[in-house]
């Protein structure tokens, strides 16, 4: 008797649930590792990434993907577009607490770059524009006004555990901590 319900859970299941699912499974490739962000750019070109320097990209909103080579060992932790530029130019943040990785040629080969400041592993990244981009660590923020050839801090406030931010265009822009604080700058 468990079996027989045990198969029909499996067939309505499967029959039943699996044809209403609106979302379908996009694997990049088998991989053996752990892929933390993905990003799709309106032009279709998609990247995914994640431990060891994995980058993988589409070029068809996710239909086929290929293996790129990043260069590096790092985890990418997130990856994130540039508005804009046609799925040209991206950033990753990376487990390298002082270093972003940057693409100019849409996630097909990659550059790493240091951001000087030793404040933790970059988690979280905004690109609000091609010039200005904002790379969050758990224990500050610095920003960049010269596509990551200079890099300046601007922690809104000491001793926050920052976990999440967000910016609509170069100068308007949200930080969140994990206390329940939010922070806006304009």
């Amino acid at each position: 008797m468990q079996k027989s319900m045990t198969l029909l859970l499996c067939l309505i299941l499967h029959f039943g649930i699996a044809q209403d699912q609106e979302w379908q499974r996009q694997n990049p490739l088998p991989v053996l590792v752990q892929l933390e962000d993905v990003d799709v750019d309106p032009s279709g070109i998609g990247l995914a990434v994640g431990e060891e320097g994995t980058v993988f990209r589409t070029t068809d909103f996710g239909a086929n993907w290929e293996a790129v080579e990043s260069g590096t060992a790092l985890t990418f932790l997130e990856v994130s577009f540039v508005p804009g530029t046609g799925g040209q130019q991206a950033w990753a943040a990376t487990t390298g607490s002082t270093r972003v990785a940057h693409t100019t040629d849409g996630g097909q080969s990659w550059s790493i770059l240091p951001i000087g400041f030793n404040l933790a592993a970059v988690n979280y990244l905004a690109t609000p524009t091609e010039d200005v981009i904002y790379a969050c660590t758990k224990n500050g923020l610095v920003k960049t006004t010269d596509q990551g050839h200079s890099w300046e801090e601007v922690t809104p406030a000491a001793d926050q555990n920052w976990d999440s931010i967000s910016f609509v265009d170069g100068d308007n822009g949200w930080m969140a901590t994990t206390e329940g604080a939010a922070f806006k700058t304009t």
